[in-house]
C-alpha cells in the first residue's frame, strides 16, 4: 500500500525541476524505501528514460536515477544562493560595504 497522497500528475516533474535550480542538498526519497542525500546537478526529462544526477553528499562519484525510482523530492539542505541576490548586493553596496565578488 502507498502511504503517499496522490500526487496531481506532473507534481514529480516540477519538484524535479525546482530541485535542479536549488543550489543546496535535496534528499530522494525512492520507490525502494531509500534515500539519497546530496546535490542534484543535472536531469533529463526527454531521455527515453528520464533521469537525475546526484553528487551523494557522502560519497565521491555521481549518481544516475531514473524518474520512476522517485518518491519524493525534499528541499533539505541549505540554498546557497539564498540572499546573494542582486538586490542583497546593492542593499550591502548602498550600506557601504559591498562584498567583493
Amino acid at each position: 500500500m502507498n502511504d503517499e497522497p496522490d500526487r496531481e500528475p506532473g507534481a514529480l516533474l516540477e519538484a524535479i525541476e525546482a530541485a535542479f535550480d536549488y543550489r543546496g542538498d535535496v534528499t530522494l526519497e525512492l520507490t525502494d524505501g531509500r534515500r539519497l542525500v546530496g546535490y542534484l546537478f543535472n536531469r533529463d526529462p526527454r531521455s527515453p528514460e528520464p533521469f537525475v544526477q546526484l553528487f551523494e553528499r557522502d560519497t565521491a562519484g555521481a549518481l544516475t536515477i531514473p524518474y520512476a525510482a522517485i518518491r519524493t523530492v525534499r528541499f533539505t539542505g541549505r540554498d546557497m544562493a539564498a540572499g546573494h541576490s542582486y538586490e542583497a548586493w546593492l542593499r550591502s553596496r548602498q550600506a557601504g560595504r559591498a562584498p567583493d565578488a
